[in-house]
């Protein structure tokens, strides 16, 4: 099942501030949240559950995407809400 992908207002603003290299690494990521939102080893942590889904965070090289998971049923589309993506420092 593929996702469909929403991005607040607070994620767009955080993403044209990236360079452009971490850019390409987000856009690569989304390809692979769109697909797997909850299961890949080493890179994607589940953070919390909250009352319209569950929180998680996508490790990247010096960045890390913030996004939510809604709790759905089988065969419902589904939207994976970016919520932030944050430098590390």
């Amino acid at each position: 099942m593929t996702y469909e992908l929403t991005k607040t207002t607070n994620y767009r603003f955080q993403f044209n501030k990236l360079n452009l290299r971490f850019k390409r690494f987000v856009e690569e990521a989304l390809e692979i949240i769109k697909e797997t939102p909850t299961v890949f080893p080493g890179k994607i942590t589940h953070i919390a559950n909250q009352k319209d889904g569950s929180l998680y965070r996508y490790r990247l090289p010096g960045c890390y995407i913030i996004y939510v998971v809604p709790q759905h049923e089988p065969g419902e589309s589904a939207t994976i809400t970016l919520t932030a993506v944050k430098m590390l420092y």
